[in-house]
């Protein structure tokens, strides 16, 4: 079963990367986090631990997720998101924070 937790004030790497990539809010999680704890975790052992790094494959991942909507903007329940923006700001936010880390590979949107 997937956990979802984050304390605040963050205490753990997991609570850090989710503080990293803004992805804090866990209520209600089984239904709106976007990653859950084990799903982090992956993130923080394929960077040998580094919460900034763990950060900026989240955010990419997010990324991925609205790279491949149709069309720039949809709307839904009175909202409109324009999902070429938000593609563009997950990856100059993961991009920040690979500068952070002291480096590691840049992923750049055209």
């Amino acid at each position: 079963m997937a956990t979802y937790t984050y304390g605040d004030p963050p205490s753990t790497s997991i609570d850090f990367v989710r503080l990293y990539a803004q992805i804090t809010d866990v209520s209600n999680a089984a239904a709106t986090a976007i990653y859950s704890n084990e799903e982090l975790t992956v993130f923080l052992n394929r960077n040998a631990g580094n919460v900034y790094l763990a950060a900026a494959n989240a955010l990419e991942g997010q990324a991925s997720t609205y790279s491949r909507q149709e069309g720039a903007e949809t709307s839904g329940d009175g909202q409109s998101v324009d999902y070429k923006g938000a593609t563009k700001a997950l990856l100059d936010s993961a991009a920040r924070l690979r500068e952070l880390a002291g480096g590691g590979v840049a992923i750049s949107f055209r």
